[in-house]
């Protein structure tokens, strides 16, 4: 009789024993097929690209991750049959380790886009070129002149959108299914004059089902400078109705008709324009991450989807987009918070990471206060710049084109906009006037107060 051997060392490890649960390849098959018809649901409400860039891919993937192991939890009985957790583990195995994986790669793309490591490369994104107050064609005195505002919006986006919202009545019957949709409104220059241009989008989901065959029927275009407000009825201009829009909830939404097109782009935040004849178009930013593989936004390219045909859509790159006469009616490529994202980069790391932290010295960062001025063809954003260590003082302003993103520093001491609209409210205290919340002012050491206020409220 051999000797009964027994392992005393502590090195052995008692092997885990796996029991596969009954019909399993029956089971293996099922849950794989949840994982996709689920996979297929999220992608659709998700809209994932599918670009290691993009965070909403690696969001995607736990999701099918999920799915997987969990519907293989369920199909296994493991809730009330333990000895079956074994089986589950071993089949989670595979898309664990692939979620992992992924897992690494966004660990490794977050430290290549770590603003510790990249302060340079993120104060580079946006190229700004400083000049002195008035001295260049690109002063703010040049592009419109203080004498005559025009160009200049008297009104901010607020109080346009109570104006788009009272001219919404003119769509009689039908006022009551649309609503502003104001998040996508749009700054523009619309035969020389400076517009804003609300879309509509539908009330709720029953008004959506009751009116998505005809489309939305109309946008509201609200004269910046002259206050005036027209409902733009599409059919009386000879045009067809929006078909496309944020507000959908099917195959027309816009970011569905995108990502159906074009899976591999990300895209920044869509504007309804009007070209020359006031047809509507969704433009669409492409953006690319610059700095490491997440950080560092920045548009690479347009895209032009036909709001009232989902097939009609046309990618152009960014150069294109910016020489291409044919469709320089487009005033908007760069969105206002893109923008102001990027020139905060440029003010807070021009000096390197430390710096910016450490002594502080030429850190500055935009003030609460923008609005915009038509010029040509072009919208250029502008508010003012402030030092990080002062309060209700500014050390010149920003304009940036947001077609172009040529952008151009102007040095100027003066006030905020929230100074000096203190400053305009006590003037007129006796009547107990406001001051809307978002107005350009400079005031200057040479002259007393070289403000303009757009509008004063009740």
């Amino acid at each position: 009789m051999d000797p009964i051997k027994v392992d005393f060392s502590g090195k052995g490890k008692p092997t885990e024993v796996v029991i596969p649960p009954e019909k399993k390849i029956l089971k293996i098959i099922i849950a794989i097929l949840i994982t996709i018809v689920g996979g297929a649901v999220a992608y659709y409400f998700m809209l994932p690209a599918m670009n290691f860039k993009s965070l909403d891919l690696y969001y995607f993937i736990a999701v099918l991750v999920a799915l997987y192991v969990g519907s293989t939890f369920i199909l296994s009985k493991a809730f009330i049959r333990p000895e079956y957790f074994p089986y589950v583990k071993k089949r989670a195995t595979i898309p664990v380790i692939i979620g992992l994986v992924f897992g690494a790669v966004l660990l490794v793309g977050y430290l290549t886009s770590c603003e510790l490591f990249r302060a340079k490369a993120y104060s580079e994104i946006i190229s700004v070129t400083t000049e002195n107050f008035g001295e260049n064609d690109k002063s703010i005195t040049t592009i419109t002149s203080l004498e005559d505002f025009s160009a200049v919006p008297m009104i901010d986006k607020e109080v346009a959108e109570n104006l788009a919202n009272k001219k919404l009545g003119e769509l009689s019957e039908n006022v009551s299914q649309f609503v502003i949709d104001s998040l996508y409104s749009t700054q523009i220059n619309y035969q020389g004059n400076p517009y804003r241009i609300f879309p509509l989008k539908y009330g709720d989901v029953f008004k959506w089902f009751n009116n998505t065959r005809d489309g939305i029927p109309a946008y509201i275009a609200v004269n910046m400078y002259t206050q005036e407000a027209n409902t733009v009825i599409l059919e009386e201009e000879g045009l067809e109705n929006i078909q496309v829009s944020t507000g959908e909830y099917l195959n027309e939404k816009l970011s569905r008709v995108l990502r159906f097109k074009y899976p591999t782009f990300m895209f920044g935040t869509p504007s309804l324009e009007i070209d020359e004849n006031g047809k509507p178009w969704w433009v669409c930013e492409r953006v690319d991450k610059t700095v490491g593989l997440i950080g560092g936004t920045d548009v690479i390219g347009v895209v032009l989807v036909d709001a009232a045909d989902k097939n009609n859509v046309i990618y152009y790159d960014i150069e294109e987009v910016r020489t291409n006469p044919d469709i320089q009616w487009i005033d908007q490529i760069y969105s206002d918070d893109l923008l102001i994202k990027q020139y905060n980069y440029y003010g807070k790391y021009n000096g390197g990471f430390i710096n910016a932290y450490i002594g502080q010295k030429g850190v500055v960062s935009t003030t609460d206060g923008s609005s915009y001025i038509a010029s040509g063809d072009d919208v250029w954003l502008y508010t003012g710049v402030t030092s990080v260590t002062s309060d209700d003082s500014i050390v010149g302003f920003a304009i940036i084109n947001q077609r172009t993103k040529e952008a151009v520093f102007q040095k100027i001491a003066g006030t905020t906009e929230n100074g000096a609209r203190k400053s305009a409210e006590s003037i007129v205290s006796d009547k107990g006037w406001e001051a809307t919340s978002r107005f350009f002012s400079i005031l200057t050491v040479k002259q007393h107060i070289l403000w303009h206020l757009r509008t004063i409220v009740l």
